[in-house]
C-alpha cells in the first residue's frame, strides 16, 4: 500500500506587479522559508483500488 506524504511549508510567492507574498501551503516536499521555489500545493493524485497512488488530474486513468 502506498502512502502520500504532505508537508506543511512557507515561502514567497512573486506577484503580477513583482511584489513577495508570504504563503503558506500544503507541498509534496519539505521547503524552507528562504527556498526560491517553495513546494506550496500537492498535485493531483489519483488513489487506486490496489493501494497505489497515481499522478494525475482525471479518473479513470
Amino acid at each position: 500500500m502506498s502512502t502520500l506524504d504532505i508537508h506543511i511549508n512557507e515561502g514567497f510567492l512573486p506577484m503580477v506587479d513583482g511584489s513577495f507574498v508570504y504563503h503558506r501551503g500544503f507541498g509534496d516536499r519539505p521547503t524552507l522559508a528562504s527556498d526560491p521555489k517553495p513546494s506550496l500545493a500537492v498535485s493531483p493524485r489519483v488513489f487506486l483500488r490496489n493501494g497505489s497512488v497515481v499522478a494525475s488530474r482525471t479518473y479513470p486513468l
